[in-house]
């Protein structure tokens, strides 16, 4: 299939993508929504949650980190914009996180339906209607589940169209890092996402040796585990007296930084490209046992 029908079919494809995205995230919010202020009792989580974004109401961000060095308050930062539309309660949070969590599923269904077809778009629905993590446990106004359902669906369908197309447009460059940073921010946990698309991309290119697709999928992958790799550094340096002191110039960082790596790949892809393109050609010999070591990372990281 040319470059050109690969384009056209995937622009008849944004329709239904669009539909079977807008009826995926309509139905996990309402599921979400019912009886919300009821079932279940509330989560230990949830009350910090509610109580940090009171007290970011009246006095703003004073730490950046959560209930842990690891986590920060962003979900309760978002719950705080939310109280100032609502009166503060659980069933406002859980709404909150009930839409997050929709967005993202919307995300992953859109770039499956778009990228793939309508097919793709039923499974992954089916599996994800099986799933306690979502359906039960999504009820709870938890940063793991609603905020970062988000992140990872941004994740997902921009590196889908990356995989899909070979093209890597600035706008879903700088969506997918800003994805990553505010996760990682979020939950240091979040650092498996780039980590896993590294090795992911890593295997794909070893599977198909020097190839011009899987090398510029790589070299993003790449770029954004570095990045990556600044955010975990710069959230376990920064403690809540820096903060405090460089509060403005701190934030600042954390919202150019992004954009500052997606400027960087917009530039340095091509010869990235180049130089991961002769690093697969030398390792023609042993790709299938570095592509089986990289696999037994890769399982190590889901678990």
């Amino acid at each position: 299939m040319s470059p050109a029908e690969r384009l056209t079919g995937r622009s008849n494809r944004t329709p239904r993508a669009l539909l079977a995205g807008t009826i995926g995230a309509v139905t996990l919010l309402g599921l979400l929504v019912v009886e919300s202020g009821h079932y279940p009792g509330l989560q230990a989580d949830e009350a910090w949650a509610g109580l940090t974004a009171l007290s970011i109401q009246e006095q703003g961000l004073t730490s950046p980190h959560g209930m842990n060095d690891y986590t920060a308050p962003v979900l309760p930062w978002i719950l705080a914009n939310s109280f100032n539309v609502a009166s503060p309660g659980i069933v406002v949070m859980r709404i909150t996180t009930a839409v997050l969590a929709s967005l993202g599923l919307f995300f992953v269904l859109f770039g499956l339906v778009r990228e793939a077809d309508v097919r793709a778009g039923v499974l992954f629905f089916s599996l994800f209607a099986s799933s306690l993590l979502w359906t039960w446990y999504g009820r709870v106004a938890f940063e793991v589940i609603g905020l970062q359902d988000l992140l990872l669906g941004v994740v997902i369908a921009t590196t889908l169209g990356f995989a899909a197309t070979g093209s890597l447009p600035f706008l879903a460059v700088a969506a997918c890092l800003y994805a990553t940073a505010i996760g990682i921010v979020s939950h240091l946990i979040f650092v498996t996402v780039p980590a896993s698309l590294a090795t992911a991309a890593l295997m794909l290119a070893l599977a198909r040796g020097s190839d011009e697709k899987s090398d510029r999928l790589l070299g993003f992958a790449l770029v954004n585990l570095a990045m990556s790799g600044v955010f975990v550094a710069a959230k376990l340096a920064v403690g809540q007296e820096l903060f405090m002191g460089y509060r403005r110039v701190i934030l600042a960082a954390f919202f150019c930084l992004p954009l500052a790596f997606a400027v960087f790949h917009r530039f340095a892809a091509p010869g990235l490209e180049r130089v991961l393109s002769r690093a697969a050609s030398h390792l023609s010999g042993r790709r299938q046992a570095i592509a089986a070591l990289w696999m037994l990372v890769g399982i190590g990281l889901v678990y």
